[in-house]
């Protein structure tokens, strides 16, 4: 079993459902005070945030011929003929179980790809 910290999440889902604008905050050089942005890529601190990194994740993984399971949303598996491998996902936490150290080593290698 190995975890595996995402640093950055959340920042790497599209917002492609909503439009969520930001306020410029307090200390910009130039009076932004008119202005709002338009997110286009989820920041943490959204209550969205974790549905679009799920999102995200789950086309990842889905690629990578892991399956979802029905009773827990956040639990992904890849059975083969001589091996199974699991994926948790806790908030932006990865916990990666397999019967082969080796099949771990190249989940890592795809995730991070």
């Amino acid at each position: 079993m190995i975890t595996v910290d995402v640093t950055t999440a959340y920042l790497d889902s599209t917002l492609n459902e909503q439009e969520v604008y930001l306020r410029i905050p307090d200390g910009m050089e130039f009076d932004w005070s008119k202005f709002v942005l338009q997110l286009r890529k989820s920041i943490y601190g959204l209550k969205i945030s974790g549905k679009y990194w799920l999102v995200t994740l789950k086309k990842v993984l889905e690629k990578m011929s892991y399956q979802q399971s029905s009773l827990e949303q956040c639990l992904f598996y890849k059975k083969t003929n001589d091996s199974i491998s699991i994926l948790i996902i806790y908030v932006d936490d990865f916990c990666l179980v397999s019967n082969s150290l080796t099949i771990i080593e190249e989940m890592i290698q795809e995730l991070e790809s």
